[in-house]
């Protein structure tokens, strides 16, 4: 009996212990993977906080001389736009993207600000592909090549100005060039 006991332990044992080694990772599914750019967090909260981004196109063999880029501002949720803005990067630029609240003291400091979503809050930023068929090869014009903005290189800034102190912190891409979610192969 006591044997017949170990035999089924150790039987079990053994199941878990294969079925826990054999399993990986299991990821959410992303309905936008491969066509979408996401910054899990921004914030844009008072007259002198803001996020600044910047885009990058570093020009490669099989981009398009220019890609369009859509922004938008998420609440906390995703269930709404708290803001959004449209641009073109082109081959070898870096386009600039702020994110602040109306009243903001970034718009008189000086600073040529082109690429701007006015909102108030904190939340997410998804950027996407302006083209219909960003993966596909287009031959519209010099630089063919695919409008891909997963093969842009985005980093960013939330900028916090609290009692005459600026601090901040980097933001996180997600999908991008140098997407940290795809580990090192």
């Amino acid at each position: 009996m006591t044997t017949k006991l170990k035999a089924r332990g150790f039987l079990i044992l053994a199941l878990v212990t294969f079925f826990s080694l054999s399993t990986g990772k299991a990821y959410a599914v992303n309905p936008l993977a491969g066509t979408a750019v996401i910054s899990p967090y921004f914030q844009a909260n008072s007259s002198d906080d803001y996020s600044f981004v910047a885009v990058s196109h570093p020009s490669l063999s099989n981009m398009a001389s220019q890609i369009g880029v859509f922004v938008e501002a998420l609440n906390r949720t995703d269930a709404s736009s708290l803001g959004s803005v449209s641009f073109t990067v082109d081959a070898g630029t870096t386009a600039r993207v702020f994110i602040f609240s109306t009243g903001n003291t970034i718009a008189s400091a000086g600073i040529p600000v082109t690429n701007s979503a006015t909102t108030a809050g904190a939340g997410s930023l998804r950027f996407t592909p302006v083209a219909t068929s960003p993966t596909a090869t287009t031959s519209v014009g010099a630089g063919n090549g695919t409008r891909d903005i997963t093969q842009l290189s985005f980093w960013g800034v939330v900028v916090l100005n609290q009692s005459g102190q600026t601090n901040g912190f980097a933001m996180e891409f997600i999908g991008d060039l140098h997407d940290s979610t795809s580990g090192i192969n």
